[in-house]
């Protein structure tokens, strides 16, 4: 109900923003491009950017800067919409549960050549909790929200500091910039992180060398005892972590407790299949899918964190030179 009372209250401020838009006079056009790029939220991919009225909506490049719906602004950082028609003001407020935009549109404002014509809206203040928000680029030079297709956008970097929110970009293995939007972190938390993430790849390594002795095709019995007993051993270990209150590894930690209850199952087949049929299952299931399914959201993790330059890749390359 919470939910739902969220949306609702999002798609009403949506429509009262988009209405009060349609009204203004036509501010002159300007050329921008769509910016190409994946985008994260709290370790979280975000898929699409969507209007009130399920219409896809593009990130804007414009003059070195990137910005962002305001509606999709507010859900990402727990913020509520509003615009005031009589004042040409949007506001973001108070702390409310995030939306993660879903894939599910009604048509798409994204051109296929990825060029846009939008209109500077200097007329147009920001209120950040109550605060008029001076908007800035990263040179402190000031920026003014955008209008296109009938939807505000701010510049990102801008509305991430003023919500207490770090905004990153990295680029990819394609060459693009992904965007990073997450909850700052202390140092605390940072430390916490790292360490939670070097104690489960450390049990990894454990998990990966007690399963090897089973892909021998003359398994004894003896050996298969040894070795599932140190396995379930070390996937104990990795339940046995507690997960630090840090938002960006969330995600990932579901995931990874999921990978841990499989490959658990998996191995107690492993403890009471004929002995003949061990070694396959170790090799094919076990190995390269169940075990693999728990490194990949630690890789998740590992990519968080390494927007922070604090993560030692030294146990990383050791599960992979062991692999």
């Amino acid at each position: 109900m919470k939910r739902t009372k969220r949306i609702a209250a999002a798609m009403c401020a949506g429509a009262v923003l988009t209405s009060g838009l349609m009204a203004q006079a036509a501010n002159p056009t300007a050329d921008a491009k769509v910016w190409v790029g994946d985008l994260y939220a709290e370790g979280r991919p975000v898929p699409t950017l969507k209007s009130a009225d399920e219409v896809k909506l593009p990130v804007i490049r414009y003059q070195d800067n990137t910005y962002f719906p305001l509606r999709t602004a507010g859900e990402l950082t727990g913020k509520t919409v509003g615009w005031d028609a009589s004042t040409r003001t949007v506001s973001l407020s108070g702390t409310v549960d995030r939306i993660y935009p879903d894939s599910n549109v009604q048509s798409s404002a994204i051109p296929e050549d990825g060029n846009l014509k939008i209109q500077s809206a200097p007329e147009i203040k920001v209120v950040v909790d109550g605060k008029a928000a001076a908007l800035k680029d990263a040179n402190g030079k000031p920026v003014y929200p955008l209008i296109y297709a009938d939807s505000t956008y701010v510049p990102l970097r801008s509305i991430g500091e003023l919500t207490g929110f770090e905004v990153t970009w990295a680029k990819n293995s394609g060459g693009a910039e992904d965007i990073y939007i997450r909850t700052s972190l202390t140092d605390t938390q940072i430390q916490a992180a790292n360490a939670y993430l070097y104690a489960q790849i450390d049990h990894l390594i454990d998990l990966h060398d007690s399963t090897s002795p089973l892909i021998q095709k003359e398994l004894t019995e003896a050996t298969r005892t040894e070795s599932v007993s140190s396995m379930a051993k070390a996937l104990e270990a990795m339940e046995a972590e507690k997960c630090p209150d840090v938002p960006v590894l969330t995600e990932s930690d579901k995931l990874l407790r999921d990978a841990i209850k499989n490959a658990s199952e998996i191995m107690e087949r492993m403890r009471t299949a004929p002995l003949a049929d061990v070694p396959s299952i170790a090799s094919k299931e076990f190995r390269y899918s169940a075990e693999q399914n728990i490194y990949i959201p630690m890789i998740d993790m590992k990519m968080t964190l390494d927007q922070k330059g604090v993560i030692d890749d030294s146990k990383f390359l050791e599960y992979n030179i062991n692999r």
